[in-house]
């Protein structure tokens, strides 16, 4: 999503209500009214806006503030927090960071295959070669770690996580792994120091989609980038363009296994 222009394929249109110098109090709340249309102005019923500040009724499917859409495309939501987001699998995903004076937004969805990022089947010739097997990593994702580099490595009953250096420097990308502990999203406070950002579906073989993309660039300059595959997730932010040509090119070994493989 780029915040500048507030124009991607999955855009989202921000209206402002001012009222010039006159302050309203608002009694530590902040309402959101919204809506969801397709690209076609079609507006979209049923679909789940989430906030990410935590509801005060927790359950498991719905642990975040939210609010879902009527026939006619509209919501409303109170103190949703930081960032507004589609939470649906069905649509390409769509997050923008809020602010006080916000007191709309639009979105406009597009499916999940614009744009999309596709992690194919991994070769057979990636698991034959011995070499190879020893630096294949993953659990239902698998990505081959750089040959010759630093990793540092820490492991729970349930997780690992991995730090991956760019050469001799404190430029790293983290590889976390787990059956429960990996995640979908960005934080949400490098999408707060944004300066531009863009998401993605990424979309596993078959076409399903299997987490999401999110790259960008804060104000301090620093690129970052997160892959989200719920039990797999890796994030990086580097000033260092070449560190992050380099952690790019390790998502990209990105692949998944055919049931047979190992």
């Amino acid at each position: 999503m780029n915040l500048n222009r507030q124009r991607i394929r999955s855009c989202v249109v921000i209206i402002l209500f001012s009222i010039g110098f006159l302050r309203v109090p608002c009694f530590g709340q902040q309402i959101i009214t919204g809506s969801v249309a397709d690209k076609s102005g079609k507006p979209l019923g049923g679909i789940e806006v989430w906030g990410d500040s935590l509801s005060q009724a927790i359950d498991g499917a719905h642990p975040h503030v939210y609010a879902v859409t009527d026939e006619n495309g509209k919501f409303t939501i109170v103190n949703p927090g930081a960032t507004l987001q589609i939470h649906d699998w069905k649509h390409r995903p769509s997050r923008v960071v809020l602010t006080p004076e916000i007191r709309n937004v639009e979105f406009v969805v597009e499916p999940p295959e614009a744009d999309a990022v596709r992690v194919p089947f991994c070769e057979e010739s990636r698991f034959n070669k011995r070499a190879n097997r020893k630096r294949d990593e993953g659990l239902f994702w698998h990505f081959l770690l750089p040959r010759h580099v630093n990793i540092k490595r820490v492991s729970g009953g349930d997780y690992v996580i991995q730090s991956i250096y760019y050469r001799d420097s404190s430029e790293h990308l983290q590889f976390g792994q787990g059956v429960i502990y990996g995640g979908y999203e960005a934080p949400a406070e490098w999408l707060m120091e944004a300066q531009d950002f863009t998401e993605r579906a990424i979309l596993e073989p078959q076409g399903g989609v299997a987490g999401v993309d999110v790259s960008g660039a804060l104000k301090t300059g620093e690129r970052f980038r997160s892959f989200g595959l719920g039990t797999a997730q890796i994030t990086y932010r580097t000033g260092a363009p070449q560190a992050a040509a380099f952690f790019d090119a390790f998502i990209a070994t990105g692949c998944m296994p055919r049931l047979a493989s190992k």
